[in-house]
């Protein structure tokens, strides 16, 4: 019961992050933004990020509302993604930048929660990271 409840709140506080997003006028901002949402999400809220991810409570199992809530933000990454290759500011299949998107975020989120190596600016990398990524997307 506990990690459902834990569950839940990373669920309603994750929502509120992607929420803040809205929709900016440049869809490249708009996938960098998602992006950062996603990072502020799990600082602001380690031991939830944990209970979703790293299943520290072990007769956690996530429930259906817990995957319609994954999918329904993964939808909403993909759409913006989807909003970027219409317009042309990206280039690609939707769906593979969405999960190459949607790892690089987890990942480095990952990475970050479980330390920054004394002297790395974590704010650098994500900026470079997140940069690389986009720019590697974009129209020649």
């Amino acid at each position: 019961m506990r990690g459902m409840a834990l569950a839940t709140s990373h669920r309603l506080r994750s929502r509120q992050a992607f929420d803040e997003v809205g929709r900016p006028d440049d869809p490249v901002e708009e996938l960098r933004a998602l992006g950062l949402a996603y990072r502020r999400s799990a600082l602001d809220r380690p031991h939830l990020y944990a209970v979703m991810f790293d299943c520290p409570v072990p007769e956690f199992t996530p429930s259906e509302a817990d995957d319609a809530f994954a999918l329904a933000r993964l939808e909403r990454l993909r759409s913006a993604v989807a909003r970027a290759v219409d317009v042309g500011a990206v280039v690609g299949n939707d769906m593979e930048i969405t999960f190459a998107l949607w790892g690089l975020v987890h990942g480095l989120a990952s990475l970050e929660l479980s330390g920054v190596p004394a002297g790395l600016d974590a704010d650098a990398v994500w900026a470079q990271a997140l940069g690389a990524m986009l720019a590697g997307l974009a129209p020649d």
